[in-house]
């Protein structure tokens, strides 16, 4: 419908490529094998936030019609590719490595007080997940869905590539739309994006409350 399809061409627009080690995005159509893990990769709740059917939103997928991250990346994707899920990147020992892997993680929904966080990161589970898929695959891409940014200096230097996709909400196929390279990354941050707490609050010019150097810049988007 058409409302959709502006919703999903809005969410192609939003994401901002804040890392991309050797071009590894977008994924070009001779990539044969991806494996996706992570708990906001099929979770519409997640990529939603709140103030959805509910004030705090819902975790899972409730949305009747919504396309979540991997439902979009299925869809999407060259019919060369094969695409392997698991929440917990728990994939069969042994097997060769993905060539791709893609780590859908982040915040769960939450609204005013109640997502009030004074060390706002990825939980434990998340980094284990990540860890997990780099073990099974040769290159990993974090999508990271959030609703403001994640403290993630100490991990970033891990991953080939770093996609914030903020709340993305029932279009998830606008996010494979640019993973795969049908449409290109535009799009930059409107703040900076801080290397540690202690840096908070952060004016609008990027100076930061204990005058450290901030881990993106205002403004900061790759291109590809």
């Amino acid at each position: 419908m058409e409302h959709r399809a502006l919703a999903r061409d809005a969410v192609s627009q939003s994401l901002v490529l804040l890392k991309n080690k050797n071009d590894v995005l977008p994924i070009t159509n001779k990539t044969a094998t991806i494996r996706v893990a992570g708990s906001a990769a099929d979770n519409v709740g997640k990529q939603s936030g709140a103030w959805t059917v509910e004030w705090q939103g819902i975790d899972g997928n409730w949305l009747p019609g919504a396309t979540s991250i991997l439902e979009g990346l299925r869809e999407e994707a060259s019919d060369n590719v094969t695409i392997e899920f698991n929440e917990y990147a728990e994939f069969v020992a042994g097997t060769p490595k993905s060539e791709i892997g893609i780590a859908i993680v982040g915040e769960s929904p939450y609204a005013e007080g109640w997502g009030d966080n004074p060390n706002p990161t990825l939980t434990e589970d998340d980094l284990k997940t990540i860890t997990k898929l780099q073990a099974v695959s040769e290159k990993v891409i974090v999508v990271l869905v959030s609703g403001r940014p994640l403290i993630i200096t100490d991990d970033i230097e891990n991953w080939d590539a770093l996609v914030a996709a903020w709340l993305p909400g029932s279009e998830g196929a606008g996010v494979a739309d640019v993973i795969f390279g049908k449409k290109p990354f535009t799009a930059t941050l409107p703040l900076a994006w801080p290397a540690s707490t202690e840096q908070l609050p952060i004016d609008t010019d990027g100076v930061t409350k204990n005058g450290t150097p901030v881990l993106f810049p205002r403004y900061f988007g790759l291109s590809n």
